[in-house]
């Protein structure tokens, strides 16, 4: 965080860390309708798990929404402890690798194009998110109704 801090305006400016974490935290919240599709997935018995280019802050996501308590998520595939970040095609399989998976048996969803382009080069299904009714109509469309 201090480097991060240090760099964070380009022309050396200081930087109040605590302030922007404080302020991120506050806009944490539930996208629409993902609740439900969470719980919809856990009841039919599939892992999930957080595949994110998110610093430690990831903490602050699981302390404000409960994604591993209430859902069982799994913060595997975090970019702070995989060393790998989306786009980069690393990534996809250092994720399938930390879900115990092959990586043709994973669905990605991201809201990135270019991160959905990468995971389906790299041979997982991906799905643009746009909402959550329109991920459920979707997977559906592929074969995948966890509804």
């Amino acid at each position: 965080e201090d480097e991060f801090e240090r760099s964070f305006f380009s022309d050396g400016r200081a930087c109040d860390l605590q302030g922007l974490k404080e302020c991120m935290y506050q806009g944490y919240r539930w996208l629409d309708g993902m609740e439900e599709v969470l719980s919809e997935i856990t009841e039919r018995g599939y892992e999930i798990h957080a595949f994110s280019n998110y610093p430690l802050w990831y903490e602050m996501i699981e302390h404000k929404l409960g994604l591993a308590e209430k859902y069982n998520v799994q913060w595997s595939a975090v970019s702070c402890l995989t060393g790998k970040r989306k786009p980069d095609p690393a990534a996809y399989g250092r994720a399938a690798e930390m879900a115990n998976a092959r990586i043709e048996e994973c669905v990605f969803v991201d809201d990135n194009k270019a991160n959905i382009e990468a995971a389906e080069k790299a041979g997982m299904l991906a799905f643009h998110f746009q909402g959550a009714e329109i991920l459920r109509e979707e997977m559906k469309a592929k074969g995948i109704d966890w509804a």
